[in-house]
């Protein structure tokens, strides 16, 4: 077994543990392990599995503008649910309207959606707050077409 499957499978554990071992840990919240074992299934090439665990962590804390991020960044990336990702992101940016990685994830989200113009608006909002960004610059090309 390599050595992500057995951090999946050591997860995949750990969540299923009983609500009274969750109840007692109290050091690491449960919808931070979900994820935990999203970014490990994403490296390990399991996309369902990802989108599921953050669908979970999310069920946990629905009010984590972080966590409606990561996921509407997960749908982005894999160019599905892309309406419920614009519908979460704007959710996020309720929280945090100038947060220049939620404005990225917008940016990205609008472009796969076809929606070049609010796209290239809002990824340019996102540079002017944040320059150096440079997954929000690799976002801007694409969308520019450059």
């Amino acid at each position: 077994m390599g050595i992500y499957e057995g951090a999946v499978q050591t997860l995949k554990d750990a969540i299923s543990e009983t609500a009274s071992f969750w109840d007692s840990v109290k050091l690491t919240p449960k919808e931070d392990v979900y994820v935990l074992l999203s970014k490990f299934q994403r490296e390990f090439g399991d996309l369902k599995g990802t989108l599921s665990s953050l669908e979970s962590a999310l069920e946990r804390n629905a009010d984590d503008p972080w966590l409606i991020n990561d996921l509407a960044t997960e749908y982005a990336d894999q160019g599905v649910r892309l309406e419920r990702a614009v519908s979460l992101i704007d959710r996020a940016l309720k929280y945090q309207p100038e947060n220049p990685l939620f404005l990225d994830t917008k940016g990205w989200v609008l472009f796969k959606l076809g929606r070049r113009e609010d796209a290239k608006a809002t990824l340019e909002r996102c540079l002017e707050l944040f320059p150096d960004y440079q997954d929000a610059r690799e976002h801007f090309q694409a969308v520019s077409g450059a």
